[in-house]
């Protein structure tokens, strides 16, 4: 994904948008570790708390170990996919402060950020304060996932009423490739922020996918042509 990408250089993705973020999120932490680049999972709001390879961060915290550890594990065969958050106690976890992902810029360490929130769903529409995109992020990634289209906004989306309103529709209506489009291209979509560099990632594509989806939506792929942002078909073995 970060060769394809052309975002290799990137210190700190944020991910926003729904339908794949955290799996993208690990997929770039372990791709800049096989680089021999070290890199670490955070969050700027909430994200699922991972079952293994957490760092619970308190004011105790020794910054100065966790990027010992960090930097070994681009030597690994196998490496481990860290995250740093606060621990909630809840399955959740949340973010670190500032000066925390500062700390960890300054040593090299790429931050791979979950900027946005959609509970698990295929498609969301931000509020006006979201997504959590700080002013120190170097590439904003957008996802959505190809699943939702020919689904209702009730089975598919995230806060599934306000989600349909945003396209003038009625939650029981289907969405479609041109949604997904629309959500991706427009100011107040998911690629919303001051990050100037940005790219839309299409996830819930099985190996062998991507073309035949593109084939089937020709009027999504042409707008997305058009409007110059990098797009990136995104094809993984478990992609429901």
């Amino acid at each position: 994904m970060l060769r394809e990408l052309n975002i290799l250089d990137a210190q700190s993705i944020a991910f926003t948008g729904a339908g794949g973020k955290t799996t993208a999120v690990y997929t770039c932490v372990e791709e800049f570790l096989k680089e021999g680049i070290p890199a670490l999972a955070v969050t700027t709001t909430k994200m699922r708390k991972p079952n293994r390879h957490f760092i619970p961060w308190n004011e105790e915290t020794d910054l100065d170990k966790i990027v010992h550890m960090i930097l070994k594990e681009r030597k690994s065969p196998k490496p481990r996919l860290w995250t740093l958050g606060v621990d909630l106690q809840n399955g959740k976890i949340s973010e670190a402060p500032e000066e925390v992902f500062g700390y960890m810029r300054k040593q090299g360490i790429r931050l791979c950020v979950e900027a946005d929130g959609s509970a698990g769903k295929w498609i969301k529409v931000p509020r006006e304060y979201e997504p959590a995109v700080p002013s120190w992020i170097d590439v904003q990634i957008g996802i959505l996932n190809g699943r939702a289209i020919g689904r209702t906004f009730l089975e598919a989306a995230h806060r599934p009423e306000e989600c349909a309103a945003w396209f003038l529709k009625d939650p029981d209506e289907k969405i479609t490739a041109e949604d997904l489009a629309k959500l991706y291209l427009h100011p107040e979509g998911i690629l919303k922020g001051q990050t100037k560099r940005k790219r839309a990632v299409l996830s819930g594509m099985r190996p062998g996918e991507g073309i035949t989806f593109m084939r089937k939506f020709p009027k999504m792929k042409e707008k997305m042509r058009k409007s110059g942002l990098p797009f990136y078909i995104w094809e993984y073995a478990y992609a429901e």
